[in-house]
Order: structure tokens, then C-alpha cells, then sequence
């Protein structure tokens, strides 16, 4: 088995077996006092809807600060569950998730990157997030199924 000293896990919590997920990366880890961070980005409403939200910004603001709280109440009781903390949970906006995920492993120094992988048709997966990052990323990259 390979020893890896930092992993980022880059999550989707809209994906519906996100509990289970994040409960196998910390148990395939655990033994190796591996450190791990869990990252979720929101995708910002101005990449997604420009014509609206760029000439409203301040309702841009409170609805992504209303995903951040979203998500934060979702994902920290199950880190408590699995004896992590706040500290290993990193919720951004951005307006490119698959960069997003590339520069934060790079800060980080991790040496793995795991991914939920989703099911694609020929067109969707040409943009995968999954497959940008395999594809770019300087350190291993592990895709859940």
C-alpha cells in the first residue's frame, strides 16, 4: 500500500453518498496518520448566470454565503463523527472548481488528491472536473466510484 503524508479530498456535497464517502478516504488513512483536508467549492453565480448577478453582486454575496453556511452545517457534524474538525475543512468560491482544487493541492504540498468520480456521457465527460485533474495535477490522483 502507498504512504501518502497530506490527501485532499475535493467533495461534492450534492453527490448523496457524500457520509459514506468521506468515512472511506478517513478509514483508508487513519492507519498511516495521514493528514487530511476537505475541500468543497461553490461554483460562483457570476461565472454561472452573468447577466444577472453582475449587475447585482451584493445579491451574489448573500446567496453564496448562504451555500458556505449550507454546506458547513452539512459537512462539520460528519467530521465531528470521524474525530475532525473545522481545521481540516476548506468551503471557497470559485469560479473555476478544477483550478481551484489544482492550486490548493499545490499549496498545500499534499501528495494525493482524491475525487469522487460521477458517471458521464461522451459530452459531459469531456469537462469533468475528474478528468481535468488527472490530468493536470503534479502529485497522484485517486478517483472514487
Amino acid at each position: 500500500m502507498f504512504k501518502y503524508n497530506h490527501v485532499l479530498y475535493a467533495i461534492d456535497i450534492s453527490d448523496k453518498n457524500i457520509e459514506e464517502a468521506i468515512k472511506k478516504v478517513i478509514d483508508s488513512i487513519k492507519q498511516n496518520n495521514t493528514k487530511l483536508t476537505i475541500a468543497h467549492y461553490i461554483q460562483s453565480l457570476v461565472s454561472t448566470y452573468p447577466a444577472y448577478f453582475s449587475y447585482n453582486l451584493s445579491k451574489e454575496e448573500d446567496i453564496q454565503e448562504q451555500m458556505i453556511n449550507n454546506a458547513k452545517e452539512k459537512l462539520l457534524p460528519i467530521l465531528s463523527n470521524h474525530g475532525l474538525s473545522e481545521d481540516n475543512l476548506i468551503i471557497d468560491i470559485s469560479t473555476d472548481i478544477r483550478v481551484s482544487i489544482l492550486d490548493k493541492a499545490n499549496k498545500l504540498n499534499v501528495d494525493l488528491i482524491c475525487l469522487n468520480g460521477h458517471k458521464h456521457n461522451l459530452f459531459t465527460r469531456i469537462g469533468s472536473v475528474a478528468d481535468y485533474i488527472v490530468n493536470n495535477s503534479k502529485c497522484d490522483v485517486l478517483v472514487l466510484k
